[in-house]
C-alpha cells in the first residue's frame, strides 16, 4: 500500500490510464492477483486496465464489486484521480 505523498508522486510521474488502473496500483494489486479472484486470465486485466472493457455489464459489476468501487469510476471516469481515493481504499 502506498502513502498519500508516493501516490502523488506516481500521478504525476506516469498517470493511469483507467480508474481500474489507479485503484490497482493505489492498492498494490496485481493483474495475477485480480485474476485470480476473478477467475480470468491476468491478460484481461491487462487490457481492462488499459483502457478495453469487458464486454458484459455482469464483468463489469463483478470487478467493481470485488474491489468495493462504481462500475463508472473504474471504466468510465477520465482524469481527475487525485481526489478520488486514499491509498488506504
Amino acid at each position: 500500500m502506498l502513502n498519500t505523498k508516493e501516490v502523488n508522486e506516481m500521478l504525476k510521474e506516469n498517470p493511469p490510464k483507467t480508474g481500474l488502473d489507479y485503484v490497482m496500483r493505489v492498492r498494490g494489486i496485481t493483474n495475477e492477483g485480480l485474476g485470480r479472484q476473478l477467475d480470468t486470465d491476468p491478460k484481461n486485466i491487462s487490457g481492462w486496465r488499459n483502457g478495453r472493457m469487458p464486454q458484459k455489464r455482469e464483468s463489469r459489476e463483478e470487478i467493481a464489486e470485488v474491489l468495493g468501487e462504481t462500475e463508472y469510476f473504474l471504466f468510465f471516469q477520465k482524469d481527475n484521480w487525485e481526489n478520488r481515493l486514499s491509498p488506504t481504499g
